[in-house]
């Protein structure tokens, strides 16, 4: 039987690959500024732009700015409840995963208070 410290390269690689592929997170609580809707036929999406930058959790270059994907199942209930938060000046904390080609961190789903 091989000890533990036999297999601790193996184990280390194990634990690298499982944190990488993990991604997303919340961009904790933030006020909504502008949100602009882009070409869903190149699936540009829904772009909104908080007032100050998000927790960023995917580590995106752009940490104010987060896409709705047009192909989303819910979208329209995204785009409903930004359009919400920023209308009776709420706060939102979305759930994003992953960085679009913009730098943009991607929204999948959203709260507002």
């Amino acid at each position: 039987m091989k000890s533990i410290a036999s297999k601790f390269p193996f184990l280390i690689l194990c634990s690298l690959m499982s944190a990488t592929a993990v991604a997303g997170g919340s961009t904790g609580w933030v006020t909504v500024d502008v949100i602009n809707q882009r070409d869903c036929e190149t699936n540009r999406g829904l772009e909104v732009t908080f007032t100050s930058a998000h927790a960023n959790p995917d580590v995106c270059s752009n940490a104010k700015v987060v896409e709705v994907d047009c192909d989303l199942n819910t979208y329209k209930q995204l785009l409903a409840m930004v359009l919400t938060a920023q209308s009776a000046n709420m706060e939102a904390n979305a759930y994003v995963s992953g960085c679009d080609l913009d730098g943009q961190a991607k929204m999948t789903s959203l709260r507002i208070r």
